[in-house]
């Protein structure tokens, strides 16, 4: 082999590793990076600046799995905000929206962009049906490429149940507790529903849902569960009924609300002497 050939399988050999070592940054440490300034823009923005989150499409590696992660991510946390800035909410939908759909298709993302259109439907009353339209269209694609997802079937049925289509939701949530019981939230969300359409003719099946669903999981929405079972509570006392109270008194008083301890001296009262006492609910228990 001449000098010659050995300087050129050299200079081909460096030129590999240059060429492998930038490959190596571009798949597996840039998108990284990327996910620093995302994080980054991300903080500033809950602080109140948009600006920079908004420029933050990455042109160079627009739609990365990471950056697609993050979106789902982001707006996933925001949604679960007790206050959210609804044009914070729109910027995450559009960016979720442009990257769902280009890499494996994931159940989380649609689930999140119908929540999100869900919630801007009440943000924004002047553009619910419009908001509620992408709502179902991304729903309708997750039931498509999952239609035996427990988690699609219960947020669907949310989302159906806030427009007022109640009936196609208990449809939903009684499918999705056909495919599996087991599941707590269903159970949760099938007694949300039926106390929300009707407090008095379905008290007694929606406190069953609910009791199957948070005795056997955790309390998905401890403020809803709280004011669900105070109506409850007042709603059984109106008729007397002592065995639901007693029911409805173990699980506040299981939940460790503030008001623990005089739902337990109420307790207290019930099982020593078998009968109701003059509580004002205006005022607590």
């Amino acid at each position: 082999m001449t000098s010659t050939t050995k300087k050129i399988i050299t200079a081909l050999f460096a030129a590999g590793s240059v060429f492998l070592g930038l490959m190596f940054f571009v798949w597996t440490l840039f998108p990284y990076l990327q996910m620093s300034v995302y994080h980054v823009n991300f903080m500033t923005a809950l602080a109140g600046d948009l600006a920079p989150f908004r420029d933050s499409a990455f042109s160079f590696y627009p739609r990365t799995f990471i950056s697609k992660e993050l979106n789902q991510e982001s707006l996933d946390y925001m949604l679960k905000q007790d206050s959210v800035d609804p044009e914070f909410i729109a910027l995450l939908a559009v960016h979720l929206r442009e990257t769902i759909g280009t890499h494996d298709d994931d159940m989380k993302d649609y689930v999140t962009l119908g929540e999100a259109d869900t919630a801007l439907a009440e943000l924004y009353p002047e553009k619910k049906d419009a908001f509620h339209a992408e709502a179902d269209s991304s729903y309708e694609a997750a039931l498509k490429l999952f239609p035996k997802s427990q988690a699609v079937m219960y947020s669907y049925a949310i989302s159906l149940s806030n427009q007022g289509q109640e009936e196609r939701a208990l449809g939903l949530l009684k499918d999705a507790l056909l495919e599996d019981p087991r599941v707590p939230d269903s159970h949760y969300y099938l007694g949300v529903l039926l106390y929300s359409i009707d407090n008095t003719k379905n008290s007694d099946t929606a406190l069953g849902y609910l009791e199957s669903s948070l005795s056997t999981g955790v309390d998905p929405l401890p403020k809803l569960t709280s004011s669900i079972y105070q109506k409850m509570l007042t709603h059984y006392y109106s008729l007397g009924d002592i065995d639901h109270v007693e029911t409805v008194l173990r699980r506040f008083i299981a939940s460790g609300q503030a008001q623990a301890a005089a739902y337990q001296k109420v307790l207290d009262y019930i099982l020593e002497n078998h009968a109701l006492p003059v509580i004002r609910f205006n005022q607590g228990a």
